[in-house]
């Protein structure tokens, strides 16, 4: 009993050790990525999404894609749009 606790002990350190790598990799390779390739890496990222985004958090999304790939908005805004409609 004591030396399956003693094994457990072990493999769960050796195993956080693997993890502590793992994650200084991926925030070293963070670091070291261009701002294309992060760019490139986050649109695969937004693609292998396990589940459907809120409309919200799709709307933030385009709107940071579109900040990304196109820039500033430089249109003017249509005047129909400035009104409210009455409640």
């Amino acid at each position: 009993m004591f030396l399956d606790e003693v094994r457990l002990e072990i493999y769960h350190s050796q195993l956080t050790m693997f993890l502590d790598e793992v994650r200084l990799e991926i925030y070293h390779s963070q670091l070291t990525m261009s701002l294309d390739e992060k760019f490139n890496k986050a649109a695969e990222d937004v693609k292998n999404l396990t589940k459907r985004p809120s409309d919200g958090e799709l709307l933030e999304l385009y709107s940071l894609f579109k900040q990304a790939t196109v820039g500033d908005n430089e249109t003017r805004e249509l005047a129909a749009l400035r009104y409210r409609l009455p409640e």
